[in-house]
């Protein structure tokens, strides 16, 4: 495994942080070996293949065999909301999912258009589980878009899973355990009974999930002596999911 921390204490971060990570993952001119998987449970705004981290993605995907599994983002409900690296053309994109089997209402949705609003193709390319906001502890004001659809009762389910939170003014259904860092200082939603861990909702946990089953079809192939093509492993997960 190779880590990159690309975020500060307090989130910030800029592109040439991004770039440069990315770059680190493809390995070859002393940044060690290449990886086979990238995830990337992060993103903003950025035009599809010509921002640069998009550019990059691809790029990585093309030339280096890095297959780059990217969070498509949680600007949902609203249609075009894919962020880079997610709206990258080669990219392996994640949306979310509910164990129920719903688009968490969160999750980016496609198309993905170009500047001038031109459809491109569609994007997320598979949808992990995501966990989802228990809105009945959100308040009401900040749902403004489809409102009504995001109040139903099958959109407030959360997703069953082994604990719970320690303390009921957690906003986050059960649903996906992430682990947590002994620096946060948010106790709510930390998992009763092991502080290591915290429920967390987003494409960012879903994201994760899809690179594991990806690094599985890999080791396999590899096992069985075949050459390993990013787009080989993004259609496997696609087309069996």
């Amino acid at each position: 495994l190779k880590v990159a921390k690309v975020f500060g204490v307090k989130g910030e971060t800029d592109e040439s942080v991004l770039l440069a990570a990315m770059k680190w993952m493809a390995g070859g001119e002393g940044n060690g070996p290449k990886v086979d998987v990238l995830n990337m449970s992060l993103g903003g705004p950025g035009e599809p293949n010509k921002d640069p981290l998009s550019s990059m993605a691809n790029r990585l995907t093309v030339k280096d065999k890095v297959l780059v599994v990217a969070a498509a983002g949680n600007e949902g409900p609203w249609t075009s909301s894919v962020g880079s690296p997610g709206n990258a053309r080669y990219a392996l994109t994640v949306g979310g999912v509910t164990k129920e089997g719903e688009v968490a209402f969160f999750s980016s949705r496609g198309p993905v258009v170009d500047a001038e609003g031109r459809e491109l193709y569609g994007k997320p390319d598979v949808l992990g589980v995501s966990g989802d906001v228990d809105l009945s502890r959100v308040q009401p004001q900040f749902l403004t878009a489809d409102a009504d659809a995001a109040a139903r009762p099958e959109a407030r389910a959360g997703l069953a899973a082994a604990g719970k939170p320690s303390q009921e003014s957690c906003i986050y259904a059960p649903g996906v355990v992430a682990p947590r860092s002994s620096h946060d200082p948010d106790q709510a939603c930390v998992l009763a009974g092991n502080p290591s861990y915290r429920f967390m909702s987003g494409t960012s946990m879903a994201t994760p999930e899809v690179a594991g089953m990806a690094a599985d079809v890999v080791a396999y192939l590899k096992g069985q002596g075949y050459e390993v093509d990013p787009f080989q492993v993004k259609a496997v997960i696609m087309e069996t999911a």
